[in-house]
């Protein structure tokens, strides 16, 4: 069944090798225990863009941008013109591969939203920090990446407003207002995966997570949910937030849970569509 419901000085850092970090996955949690209050679509929009005004320094944009550039996808008028995992294939052989696919991935990005000097000034930058790459030492991507931001990003340009769409806290504001349904049908990752479609039209860019979950009962079921963010193009903020469950397959999932599933579903559905935020 499916219900389809970059200007200043160059400094050059080397970088200290640490671990790569793992995409942070949530646990199972109990149907009866009471972890926090319940987070309504509003305060989950309010949270969203408290969050997305911080500053670049007191963002993960240095850890999620390396970790996520190969879900990315970017997309103008129905064509896709950058697929990162596309990049990473093309680099995945070499020994920095992660570090050659971000420095494709941010660089195509600073190109379609804020021109070619800035894109010039980021690869040299990029250059320069990243110097492990050139004297063929180890390093570690985030670090050096973390580093480069303030250095090439005014907190005021389009790349870094959609790039605060990638961070975990963000995500982690909808993954929070979702949690009393989780309680209720409990799931993890799996399915699909995650993937993050950057889509450019004239006056706005939508950023679209969909992530694939799976139910922890064996054969129960599958579905996906999305988070869209709308940025304004002008003044580079979030100007509309839409959750949406669908594309939801049952498997052997009892039918009184089905149908409360449902339920669930569809009052999830009808509230956290296109919240405007002021």
């Amino acid at each position: 069944m499916i219900i389809v419901v970059i200007f200043g000085t160059v400094l050059i850092v080397t970088c200290i090798n640490k671990p790569k970090q793992k995409l942070r996955e949530y646990g199972k949690v109990e149907s009866n225990t009471s972890l926090r209050p319940e987070l309504t679509f509003n305060e989950m929009c309010q949270k969203i863009n408290t969050l997305h005004a911080k500053p670049i320094i007191k963002t993960s944009i240095g850890i999620d941008v390396p970790r996520l550039a190969t879900k990315i996808i970017i997309k103008k008028s129905d064509k896709i013109i950058l697929s990162g995992a596309e990049i990473f294939n093309k680099y995945e052989k070499e020994k920095y591969s992660a570090e050659l696919t971000v420095r494709e991935v941010v660089s195509k990005m600073i190109e379609l939203f804020d021109g070619n000097d800035m894109k010039e000034y980021f690869e040299h930058t990029f250059e320069d920090l990243f110097n492990y790459i050139r004297t063929k030492t180890e390093g570690d991507v985030s670090s050096c990446f973390k580093k480069l931001l303030p250095i090439v990003f005014p907190e005021d340009c389009l790349t870094i407003s959609v790039m605060k769409t990638f961070t975990q806290a963000l995500f982690a504001a909808a993954v929070e207002y979702l949690l009393p349904f989780r309680r209720k049908h409990q799931y993890h990752d799996g399915y699909t995966g995650w993937n993050i479609e950057v889509i450019i039209e004239s006056q706005e860019i939508n950023i679209k997570h969909t992530k694939g979950e799976t139910s922890y009962e064996e054969n129960g079921f599958n579905f996906e949910w999305c988070l869209i963010y709308k940025i304004d193009r002008i003044n580079k903020r979030i100007i509309s937030l839409d959750l949406q469950i669908d594309n939801v397959q049952f498997n052997n999932y009892p039918n009184d849970l089905r149908e409360d599933f449902i339920i669930c579903i569809d009052k999830i559905n009808a509230e956290s569509h296109l919240k405007e935020l002021n």
